[in-house]
């Protein structure tokens, strides 16, 4: 699959599930670096915390007593000690409980003209420091119109008395900003001041700028809320799930050799009513695909399972191939029959080697106002497939959306405006035969404009791919 067509699947995936996914960028870096930290070797000494020097003699003689109480204690209580070294915060997501914790000592808050940003809670660990607070006050006129684009993004740090600079952590997204990562701090230090360059998205002037709030931390207490994470190893002796093939498909053919696994669950936290699954599904032998579907849970008895997506858990890639696809949910346990059947409803898509373009041409005018509908109801025929533009409007923010109605054999298709590059993409797949696209444009596009559709994707098969996880007794 290339990156054009792993971003279009993005796209249909979140569509399929409802839930924000991560933009295409954050997922490029999210695969260097940890696949980096994936190779990374972690010693025994930094597991159990065994942080004086020894001499290579002792260090061997640890590793023999370690490898005898794993015989003596037995693999599974060996295995649940890792495990502990991994946990669960609610708000705050998974954390490496390795080190002691830290937290805020006392929220605080400071003031400016009539705007309000305060400091609510921070969790720190050894891996990483999480901070969340919240502004009021701002007013509407600070944030950018449509035709504005956008405000201030510029990046939030914390100061060290010693000057120095932690910024924040780019391996983890969150879709607001008032909740983000930074990196560690260094455990013999309790003082930090977080500061805010500019508030976010406000257009430079409308709002007091450079805010500088002073933390202090403590340890945590004794009876904050961790929760276990269990770790899960797939291996051909105990599956977690078992990727169990559509018999439907166009042709008849089987979707997929059998007994290979493709929904894998990779870590299970029991939560007070319920589990979260975080888990990756595997795409097949380099075939394009795409959803058909809702992401699916049904218990047993055949009852469909309410979920939710848990944004505080960070979608962790590493290990996996590139065209994996990290999911998480949570749900209650009340009432449920296992296993559970999770279930990727897809479609096998098929780019033809021959793939023409049509083009249609409309009247964009000299100013398209917001709203304004340009097209309506063209039909496009290509490699004798009909699509049909329900719609096409112009929007404020330099950009144009397409509504495209297909028949049962395609999927989608790259749409664009010739002479111009837009800076911006999105849409979502296809759903009741229609899919949509928008393209934006550093400058809105205007008079008379070629509309090039190209790139045609059919659908050769349909597949649903289905795992089974129950709670481990």
């Amino acid at each position: 699959m290339n990156k054009q067509n792993f971003h279009s699947f993005e796209e249909k995936l979140q569509t399929a599930v409802e839930t924000p996914l991560p933009h295409p960028e954050f997922l490029a870096s999210l695969r260097v670096r940890l696949a980096e930290e994936a190779h990374r070797p972690v010693s025994w000494r930094e597991r159990l915390g065994l942080m004086f020097p020894r001499p290579a003699w002792a260090a061997s003689m640890i590793g023999l007593l370690l490898l005898i109480s794993f015989f003596i204690v037995g693999p599974q209580r060996v295995l649940a000690a890792v495990q502990r070294l991994i946990g669960y915060i609610p708000g705050v997501g998974i954390v490496d409980t390795s080190t002691p914790f830290r937290v805020l000592a006392e929220p605080v808050s400071v003031t400016k003209q009539g705007i309000k940003i305060s400091v609510t809670s921070a969790v720190l660990s050894g891996k990483r420091t999480h901070i969340e607070y919240n502004i009021v006050g701002v007013p509407e006129s600070a944030y950018p119109s449509q035709k504005g684009g956008m405000g201030c993004t510029k990046a939030n740090y914390l100061r060290l008395p010693d000057g120095k600079q932690v910024g924040p952590d780019d391996s983890v997204y969150y879709p607001v900003p008032a909740k983000v990562d930074f990196l560690p701090i260094p455990a013999n230090l309790n003082e930090a001041v977080l500061v805010i360059p500019c508030i976010f998205n406000t257009l430079p002037g409308t709002t007091p700028e450079n805010w500088e709030i002073p933390l202090h931390f403590k340890p945590a207490p004794s009876d904050m809320a961790v929760m276990p994470v269990i770790e899960i190893s797939p291996s051909p002796q105990t599956r977690p799930t078992e990727a169990v093939p559509s018999t439907k498909s166009n042709d008849g053919s089987p979707a997929t050799p059998s007994g290979e696994t493709n929904v894998v669950v990779q870590k299970v936290i029991e939560t007070a009513d319920g589990y979260i699954l975080v888990g990756v599904f595997h795409p097949l032998h380099g075939e394009l695909f795409g959803p058909d579907g809702k992401f699916e849970i049904r218990d047993a008895s055949g009852k469909n399972v309410d979920f939710s997506y848990p944004e505080d858990i960070k979608l962790d890639i590493s290990g996996a191939k590139p065209d994996d696809i990290p999911w998480a949910t949570q749900f209650k346990a009340a009432g449920l029959a296992y296993p559970l059947t999770i279930s990727f409803p897809m479609v096998i898509l098929d780019q033809p080697d021959a793939n023409p373009s049509a083009e249609i041409e409309i009247d964009a005018g000299a100013n398209p106002q917001n709203g304004q509908e340009l097209a309506s109801n063209q039909e496009i025929k290509l490699l004798g497939h009909t699509l049909k533009l329900v719609s096409l409007k112009g929007d404020s923010n330099n950009a144009y959306d397409f509504i495209i109605k297909v028949d049962s054999q395609v999927d989608s298709a790259n749409v664009n405006i010739e002479g111009y590059t837009p800076n911006g993409f999105g849409g979502g797949g296809k759903i009741d035969g229609v899919f949509n696209r928008r393209l934006s444009f550093p400058q809105m596009p205007t008079g008379k404009l070629k509309i090039i559709f190209s790139n045609l994707t059919l659908i050769s098969k349909q597949v649903n791919w289905q795992g089974q996880w129950s709670p481990q007794p």
